[in-house]
């Protein structure tokens, strides 16, 4: 599995919101059952904002919980200004 695949199923287990409201991390079930962690951004559109495309999946691990904790630790999620 290629680590940038980003068009296979998976499940949403938690979105966890930056407190700026601007981006947020999906610890998401893969379809091959592992575990892992997406970013995701604000975008501006027509409409207003809306999330964007979710980004590559980032790591494989074998709980959610583990997945979460690591995107947590990794990736600094902007505070509300």
């Amino acid at each position: 599995l290629v680590a940038h695949e980003t068009d296979l199923e998976e499940q949403l287990i938690k979105s966890i919101v930056s407190p700026d409201g601007e981006h947020r991390v999906l610890i998401v079930k893969r379809s091959d059952g592992a575990f892992s962690y997406r970013r995701q951004f604000l975008e501006d559109s027509p409409d207003g904002k809306t999330w964007g495309t979710a980004g590559p999946y980032l790591g494989i691990y074998d709980t959610p919980e583990t997945a979460q904790q690591e995107a947590l630790g990794r990736i600094p999620l902007p505070r509300s200004s």
